[in-house]
């Protein structure tokens, strides 16, 4: 409940704080100072009612740690100095000019002060996103939610454009006649925005077209009903030829070209190996994208008119940065205070900038920071990007599953890095809650898929004793280690494998129609959760769960209703699930190759027409038409959401088990739902523990590299399920 509403507030934020003007007032930074506040602190009382995780270490080392120090470092600044030396003499040359007290670093203390409410926020957002978004269902609405924010933000600046209303709230924007700024004052801070919000629409689309094999879940957000609407490559197009329609008319130079800069970037790192059958949707795709491209460039003629022409502000602009690097040069080490560049510039104006012209910014974030921090703490504030943005790429390298946020987050450090060279809109502070908001989330799921992918090996101990006996319930305790090495393959395993601490993990093969092994089986597992309850459970089916035996639709009905309490149920599909599936879609097809694996028996349970089934020649037009009267929706909506495999530590389950020689990444679905594996011969080596179905055995099999636990259930009696918690496997057996 509480975490709950930490992660409803962090949502909030992102609708929120674009709306005031990019909340670029002191006013605004003041109540988004209180809002923040309060989701930190929601986050860190739900947090303390839960056991802490492998993610934990390095978020506070890193995250908190280097965001504390850069914050008190600003209240330092900003505080009496009790040296004369530290001071700043600035006001010993302007008298009682500015306000403040005197013998502080700051050259304007009250400057600072107001500084550190506008940097807090974002600071703290990007915290409580990094923690949040460690869990794989919080990471993929977070980044719906920024697509739909930014893409709504777009087209309000679509609509005042072209209807002639007024753009910003609170304020006008005739200081930039002719550009879309939606609801900020100007148009760069509009175009860094929205830049991050296409970055953040193609991570998503190009997951949607080549997705990378790996996990899903069915334990999702209570906004999944609503977010399900916010699906598929469609919605992602249009997403995108709105945002960039709306980039392109802020006319923005830097922004623009910063944009694409990082859309270029997410495309480069989502691009993975094709199998054939992608090949035409990935056609299809990119020529909408360019056509997007194109009518989007064919409205936004300002944009070019804006690349021919150059305006007095824009020569000026590199005098100012010389005169920025003579500003760090007086205070190396100290810098002149957060916030006070306003306040010091006018003393080092050169003659070669017009003195009309007001420069409350130098135009550029690395020399400004420079200027108002100091080197050491600029450096310092830049460590901590350096950090996330090379955890979140570690992440990346090493997924065994989709990350597009770890994208988005990559193609927005690519944004903001570079716009940052020509603008301020980073110290704009809409557009730095975003940034923290994506670049603190995609770091807590790279830490994620990092932690699972070393399966938490460093420091637990194998303990526990076997589970006592009951009825109806057999249960073999095994080392894994030792299971492995006991297999007739010629070289071991060279590492312990685990699943993430506090976790535990039932896996249960084929089911076959038969409701009746796994109701027992779900009381079994039951059973063994009331002995001992982990801080984590996943049940994971592997697929199978209809055709051949006598009760396909009671099976999917259990699957819906009959979890066990407090725990996550990970539906993988089956090739029996596939070729219903598209049995629907195409029954002509696909009729023969499904009735005669068992598919007749499957319509039989849900009380399609004996008469139909018992002709000669079934009709399948008639049996779909039959099928769709009588199916369940919810029994449709969960055999299509059952997830082709599921990665957990040094695991990876998958129906059929996965090709050797292939990295997990880049199995081909096909592959992960029909190949046959004869295990006796071909246990070869794969990243992880591969733990599969489909093909049935007698008795279960440990093998170095992959684990098979179908034993036939619909013919045998026999449904097999296995418990793994650290590096030990239970055996359970019905």
């Amino acid at each position: 409940m509480v975490l709950g509403a930490a992660r409803l507030g962090l949502l909030f934020m992102l609708f929120w704080a674009p709306l005031p003007i990019g909340s670029n007032r002191p006013l605004f930074w003041a109540v988004n100072a209180f809002l923040a506040s309060a989701i930190l602190a929601l986050f860190l009382l739900g947090k303390a009612w839960r056991r802490p995780s492998r993610q934990d270490s390095p978020l506070t080392a890193w995250l908190v740690g280097g965001l504390l120090t850069i914050v008190s470092w600003m209240l330092l600044q900003a505080s009496w100095v009790p040296f004369d030396s530290l001071a700043h003499p600035i006001r010993s040359d302007l008298g009682s000019d500015l306000p403040g007290s005197y013998g502080a670093i700051s050259a304007n203390p009250a400057a600072s002060m107001t500084m550190v409410a506008q940097f807090a926020p974002p600071a703290m957002l990007a915290i409580v996103a990094a923690y949040l978004c460690a869990s794989r269902a919080h990471a993929a609405v977070l980044l719906k939610m920024i697509i739909l924010s930014t893409t709504a933000l777009a087209a309000y600046g679509l609509s005042a454009q072209y209807l002639g209303f007024g753009q910003s709230i609170l304020t006008d924007t005739d200081a930039y006649p002719g550009s879309l700024t939606s609801t900020f004052v100007g148009r760069n801070s509009a175009a860094t925005y929205l830049a991050i919000g296409l970055v953040s629409a193609c991570a998503m689309l190009g997951e949607s077209v080549n997705p990378a094999v790996g996990s899903g879940s069915r334990s999702a957000s209570s906004l999944e009903p609503f977010l399900a609407v916010f699906s598929g490559s469609g919605i992602y197009l249009v997403a995108i030829a709105v945002i960039l329609s709306a980039l392109l008319n802020t006319g923005s130079r830097a922004g623009v070209a910063a944009g694409l800069a990082g859309a270029l970037c997410v495309a480069i790192i989502s691009v993975r190996p094709l199998t054939p059958g992608r090949w035409v949707r990935l056609a299809v795709l990119m020529f909408s994208v360019a056509m997007l491209a194109v009518v989007a460039m064919a409205s936004s003629t300002f944009l070019f008119e804006r690349f021919a022409t150059a305006d007095v502000a824009e020569e000026a602009r590199f005098n100012v940065y010389r005169d920025t690097i003579r500003l760090i040069a007086e205070r190396p080490f100290l810098g002149h205070g957060a916030g006070t560049f306003s306040d010091v510039y006018p003393l080092f104006q050169s003659a070669s900038v017009p003195a009309f012209s007001v420069w409350n910014r130098a135009h550029n974030t690395y020399l400004q920071l420079a200027a108002e921090l100091g080197l050491p703490m600029t450096a310092a504030l830049y460590a901590v990007a350096a950090v996330a943005l090379y955890q979140t790429a570690r992440g990346l390298a090493h997924r065994d599953e989709p990350a597009p946020l770890s994208v988005a987050a990559v193609g927005a450090f690519i944004v903001v890095g570079l716009h940052s060279l020509a603008d301020f809109s980073l110290q704009i502070q809409a557009v730095g809650i975003l940034f923290a908001v994506i670049a603190g989330a995609g770091y807590g799921e790279s830490c994620r898929l990092l932690s699972e992918r070393r399966g938490a090996r460093s420091d637990i101990s194998d303990s526990g004793e076997a589970p006592r006996r009951q009825s109806k319930l057999q249960t073999t305790y095994l080392d894994i280690p030792k299971a492995l090495k006991a297999s007739s393959c010629s070289s071991p395993i060279d590492h312990a494998a685990r699943v993430p601490d506090g976790w535990r993990i039932y896996a249960f093969g084929d089911v076959h129609g038969r409701r009746d092994l796994l109701e027992r089986l779900y009381l079994a597992i039951g059973a063994d959760l009331e002995r001992s309850r982990p801080a984590k459970c996943v049940v994971v089916g592997l697929g199978d769960y209809i055709d051949r035996g006598p009760d396909s639709r009671g099976a999917v009905e259990l699957l819906i209703h009959g979890l066990v309490a407090d725990t996550e149920l990970v539906c993988l599909r089956g090739n029996h699930e596939e070729l219903l599936l598209r049995f629907i879609e195409e029954p002509n097809r696909h009729a023969g190759q499904w009735f005669e694996l068992g598919g007749l028996e499957c319509l039989r349970s849900y009380g399609v027409d004996r008469h139909l089934l018992a002709a000669p020649k079934p009709d399948p037009l008639l049996l779909r038409a039959e099928l769709i009267k009588r199916i369940p929706v919810s029994h449709l909506e969960l055999l299509r959401a059952t997830v082709i495999s599921y990665t957990a530590g040094d695991y990876f389950f998958a129906h059929a088990g996965a090709r050797p020689g292939t990295p997990l990444c880049r199995q081909d679905p096909q592959d992960l739902l029909w190949m046959r594996r004869d295990q006796t011969i071909a246990d070869a080596p794969t990243e992880k523990i591969v733990v599969h179905g489909h093909s049935p055995i007698d008795q279960p099999y440990f093998g170095r590299f992959h684990i098979n636990i179908d034993t036939g259930a619909y013919a045998s009696n026999r449904l097999t399920c296995i418990a793994l918690e650290s590096t030990t496997c239970r055996l359970i057996e019905n």
